[in-house]
């Protein structure tokens, strides 16, 4: 039981990790599909428009991209939450065939993966919600400050991105650990 849930961990994880690290790229891709989006209102429409309002230009395509992402993350926590309580009934049963110390700090381990991504996930909803006041707005009335705004709060994200993820690296290897103890250990039947 402990290696199967293990194994769907690893799994979840690495899918986690290759999520983090495209939500950082959307996050360095977004400077840039504003400068896009402020061009082509320049030069194609009228700046009085917004192209976000009308769900077109590179900046809603990277919102969309966000969202559906950290929806992805969401569920596999949710998954990842199942696997957690499988590994806390089994250290609650103190087996002798399993190393109920590394399943309890793999389970301890988690926790600090789940809050990376809640607070990721508060800072995102502020960031949505900023984004989508800043870039309704007519590019004539979008101002230096709410721009930096958003900024900073794409910021927080991009640091706990970096948390996040040598925290994942550090449970996988704790799981590594352990399969690689279990191996060595003899089964009794």
């Amino acid at each position: 039981m402990a290696k199967l849930t293990n194994t769907e961990l690893t799994e979840q994880l690495t899918a986690q990790k290759k999520h983090y690290q495209t939500l950082e790229k959307l996050l360095q891709d977004l400077p840039e599909a504003i400068q896009q989006d402020q061009l082509t209102l320049k030069e194609e429409k009228d700046e009085t428009d917004s192209l976000y309002d009308n769900k077109e230009g590179e900046v809603y395509a990277n919102y969309e991209k966000r969202q559906a992402l950290l929806a992805d993350m969401a569920q596999i926590q949710k998954e990842m939450s199942k696997q957690q309580k499988q590994l806390q009934k089994l250290v609650k049963k103190q087996g002798v065939d399993v190393d109920n110390k590394q399943l309890a700090l793999i389970a301890q381990s988690l926790d600090i993966i789940f809050s990376d991504l809640n607070s990721i996930n508060t800072y995102a909803e502020s960031s949505f919600k900023q984004e989508a006041d800043y870039f309704s707005q007519p590019l004539s009335e979008q101002t230096e400050e709410e721009a930096t705004l958003i900024q900073r709060t794409y910021g927080s994200i991009h640091l706990l991105n970096e948390e996040a993820q040598p925290n994942i690296d550090y449970t996988l290897s704790l799981i590594k650990h352990f399969e690689k103890e279990a191996r060595k250990t003899p089964t009794t039947h």
